[in-house]
């Protein structure tokens, strides 16, 4: 049997959150707010989610091996 990381998340908007931006996932939320969430600098005054900035860093291709690895290739 595999282990893996994967993990199902449903897709549902839950009530109370204060901004509609909190309910996009990360690749989609960099592309419709842009700078608010690709430029490290601005991430910090932002109201996205912590799993947002995740879900977008693993769109970023690496610099080693020009893919979206998500550092996941170990090349060093």
């Amino acid at each position: 049997m595999m282990k893996s990381n994967l993990q199902i998340k449903s897709n549902l908007m839950v009530e109370g959150l204060k901004q509609l931006n909190q309910c996009v996932p990360g690749d989609l939320a960099a592309k419709l707010y842009g700078l608010q969430m690709t430029d490290p600098r601005c991430r910090p005054n932002s109201n996205f989610t912590q799993q947002q900035i995740d879900e977008y860093l693993q769109t970023i291709p690496c610099f080693l091996c020009k893919r979206p690895c998500a550092g996941t290739c170990k090349a060093s």
